[in-house]
């Protein structure tokens, strides 16, 4: 389907609804062409959705090296203590003896990078006895650059965490996306 047709498609679909077109003042969407020119052919201004933008960035961002191999590695350490209940039982115990949160770290899905912010927040949450683990496990530590790089990289993720859910509030307002805009350059310029 074009663009034209799809505006054509909308434009009846309001109409059925009685939605005065002349009142449409934004479309807010993804960054995909019919929808842009269903703001032309509306003649009115388009706002690219900042939830998806920021996903689009932070994604495209986590796929580069070193980022995508530091989380493979990662990935592949979660996974193999996933498969043990035994080292489970043990990381809950060794919490509660060292009077540690209890978290345990879950394998991400790839597509969504929320979920690695948070495998990699929970991973050095638990770092101190999840290290015990993985040397009890037999399996490849992570050297302390891949440390330092996964605190780092949860520092750079972190506005875009929080700002993501400011983002997606239901009464989130435009001042709030230029709010967004302003904090997120700020914060990763730094």
């Amino acid at each position: 389907m074009n663009g034209t047709a799809m505006s054509e498609t909308v434009v009846s679909c309001l109409r059925k609804l009685d939605v005065d077109l002349s009142r449409i003042g934004t479309i807010v969407a993804n960054e995909i062409r019919p929808l842009q020119e269903l703001a032309l052919y509306l003649r009115t201004k388009f706002v690219p959705c900042a939830a998806n933008t920021m996903s689009l960035v932070v994604g495209e961002t986590l796929s580069t090296e070193p980022c995508a191999s530091t989380i493979g590695r990662l990935r592949f350490l979660i996974s193999e203590f996933q498969r043990n209940k035994g080292a489970k039982m043990h990381l809950r115990s060794r919490q509660r003896e060292c009077k540690l949160l209890e978290v345990t770290p879950n394998v991400d899905t790839p597509d969504r990078w929320i979920t690695t912010y948070s495998m990699i927040c929970d991973f050095l949450v638990t770092l101190p006895v999840f290290t015990e683990l993985m040397a009890r496990m037999n399996l490849p530590q992570l050297q302390e650059g891949d440390i330092h790089f996964l605190e780092a990289l949860r520092t750079f993720l972190e506005p875009f965490y929080s700002l993501t859910k400011q983002v997606c509030a239901r009464d989130a307002t435009a001042s709030v996306f230029l709010a967004v805009g302003r904090i997120l350059i700020t914060t990763t310029e730094k």
